[in-house]
């Protein structure tokens, strides 16, 4: 019996390991930022990114060290919009590929910056 369970396990424990064979390419060099604003009304910016669907994770950072997290798509052009008027202190943006980037150890994070206040907005 004891060499039936370990047999098992060993079966399992190949089946799960994962050798990467170098086909896999990494897209996160082709994934860059170009800019990202918000002007009290509306976060929008431009995104360079390869064929796919990618989001744009958008955290708003709110007085009293409260913060919420948004997902919304990116155009196929790289363009993102946002419309929402929020007193914020800080926002940061990540292109990640899952809308359940949420999660945690969801979604793979491509790329991240701080997002620019437009002037004349909190």
């Amino acid at each position: 019996m004891k060499k039936l369970l370990a047999l098992f396990l060993a079966v399992i424990m190949l089946c799960s390991v994962h050798t990467s064979t170098g086909a896999e390419e990494d897209i996160s060099q082709y994934v860059h930022i170009a800019y990202a604003g918000y002007d009290g009304a509306e976060l929008f910016g431009e995104v360079e990114i390869p064929d796919g669907q990618f989001f744009i994770r958008a955290t708003f950072f709110l007085p009293g060290n409260f913060f919420f997290v948004i997902i919304f798509p990116i155009s196929r052009e790289g363009l993102f919009q946002l419309d929402i008027s929020v007193d914020c202190e800080f926002i940061a943006i990540q292109v990640v590929d899952s809308p359940m980037a949420l999660l945690p150890m969801h979604g793979t994070v491509y790329a991240s910056a701080p997002v620019s206040f437009i002037e004349g907005c909190p």
